[in-house]
């Protein structure tokens, strides 16, 4: 059966003398910038397609990861996705079978995640993903259903692509400085105080039509995160980090989906950075202070040993970067990263009328946090020119449209841009127990429009209105689900009684 795998580079590991050890610190910040631009300068991941001949009649293909294909090397495609236009045929047959391909496939052994259509290089796509494990149980059932989906649904003069692809849909759970500013904005990485193992992004800040209380905006799953099996192993050989908050002990309970927020059960603290981001922060600057106390010390020792003075500019440099790293190790031990408390979430929900996701949690903010509905300098694509412009506030809501332009701002990848589907998606998630309709945004670049980390992030169009939150995505097929950010905050106000609009 034809496979497409993807291969992921190893690191090569170089060894040297003892005799060779002091020259090397001599040189260890050239070797170390050497290693990056070599690790950026290594050729993107290939990946690799091949199918049977009875696959090519039909236009199906099996995508699976982590095995390799024997012979598909040469037949490597660079692949194009883009969003379907709503008025095309294609898209006018999708929306009208959704339902009942959706249905059929429920009735197999597959466990499917996602339904998906877009275009592959310039071709109609179907893309039926399913759970990494979850292939058919029968030996014949994979030929049948796809017979069946090309007789009922997606006829191959419409729809040339069929693809079974393993892949994980998920709610998923950019270090940097400006997570230690006071003046907090969209798309700062957040969490729960003392879980090391989840983040999410804090998509915006609400408030009452009185302005008496003010909120920050992110996913129930970032909030009220699942504690997955790997995290409960792993913790066993981490060290509690004396500066660390105290998780709260419900969430300590291994893969258990939490319902909607009680404020009867233990309180919970919104940090800001979320609490591994800080740890790796920190981290990662004491490594960087020793090194250059390290470059510092053997500079010295060099012109020591040959009887001649360091030259000014290199002590200078050394130690302009040294300090800078001591007053940023400074700032983010004494950074107050208390962000607020959780008051309400949705549960795992999706909503009888529209059959989309609702996964939204409100924290209140502290009363000494600054927040802004402000998007701060990004790489704008020539369309977004106002996003040059910092900062650039978020100017209100709005619905989404079909072929729309959006971006978002968030924790893991910073700013992306997409484009709004002509199709919705048929979705289900394992949180969920049915399944779910929802807007899907693609990429307009070969960067993913999120990865886990980003939920939680808003997504806004080219006005700078806000017209949804990301909740989850498929780590393959580069498309995000959004729910419309209307329908989130009449939620809001049918469950807590809350008339809440962005500051």
């Amino acid at each position: 059966m034809g496979k497409r795998v993807q291969r992921t580079p190893e690191g090569k590991v170089s060894k040297t003398s003892d005799k060779d050890t002091k020259r090397q610190s001599f040189n260890g910040a050239n070797s170390f910038i050497e290693s990056v631009k070599e690790y950026l300068d290594k050729p993107p991941n290939k990946t690799t397609v091949s199918m049977r001949k009875s696959d090519e009649s039909i236009g199906r293909r099996i995508v699976q990861f982590g095995v390799p294909a024997p012979g598909t090397e040469q037949n490597y495609v660079q692949e194009i996705w883009e969003a379907i236009n709503p008025n095309s045929t294609a898209a006018h047959i999708w929306k009208r079978n959704l339902d009942s391909a959706i249905e059929y496939l429920s009735t197999t052994t597959l466990v499917w995640r996602a339904l998906h259509l877009s275009l592959l290089n310039g071709a109609e796509t179907v893309s039926v993903i399913y759970e990494p494990g979850g292939y058919f149980t029968g030996s014949k059932e994979d030929d049948e259903v796809t017979k069946e989906l090309r007789l009922r649904y997606y006829a191959c003069d419409i729809f040339p692509n069929l693809e079974f692809v393993e892949a994980k849909v998920s709610k998923g759970a950019v270090h940097a400085e400006r997570q230690y500013d006071e003046n907090r904005c969209p798309g700062r990485s957040i969490g729960v105080g003392g879980i090391l193992w989840s983040a999410g992004s804090v998509g915006g800040f609400l408030t009452t039509p009185e302005k008496d209380k003010f909120f920050g905006l992110s996913c129930h799953h970032v909030l009220l995160p699942t504690k997955p099996a790997e995290t409960a192993e792993r913790e066993k050989k981490d060290e509690k980090e004396p500066w660390e908050f105290s998780a709260p002990e419900f969430l300590d309970v291994q893969g258990v989906h939490q319902g909607p927020y009680d404020t009867n059960e233990a309180e919970v603290i919104i940090v800001q950075p979320a609490c591994g981001d800080h740890r790796d922060n920190l981290r990662r600057a004491q490594e960087m202070k020793v090194q250059y106390e390290n470059l510092l010390s053997d500079l010295f020792e060099k012109h020591e040993f040959f009887g001649t003075t360091p030259p000014k500019a290199d002590v200078d440099k050394l130690r302009f970067y040294l300090r800078n790293v001591e007053e940023s190790l400074a700032a983010y031990s004494s950074f107050n990263r208390e962000f607020g408390k959780l008051c309400y979430t949705s549960g795992y929900r999706i909503d009888p009328t529209t059959d989309h996701t609702l996964d939204w949690g409100l924290f209140q903010l502290s009363e000494d946090a600054q927040a802004f509905n402000a998007i701060l300098t990004t790489d704008a694509a020539p369309s977004w020119g106002k996003l040059a412009e910092s900062p650039v506030p978020i100017t209100g809501i709005a619905e989404p449209a079909e072929m729309q332009e959006a971006f978002k701002l968030g924790r893991k990848t910073g700013g992306t841009f997409g484009v709004i589907s002509g199709v919705q998606d048929g979705v289900r998630l394992k949180e969920h127990d049915r399944d779910s309709r929802e807007w899907c945004i693609i990429s307009k670049s070969k960067t993913p429009f999120i990865l886990n980390g980003d939920s939680g992030s808003l997504v806004l169009n080219q006005a700078l209105q806000v017209v949804g939150i990301v909740t989850s995505g498929c780590d393959i097929r580069n498309c995000t689900y959004f729910t419309p950010i209307k329908l989130v905050l009449q939620d809001i106000k049918d469950r807590t009684g809350l008339d809440l609009q962005f500051i």
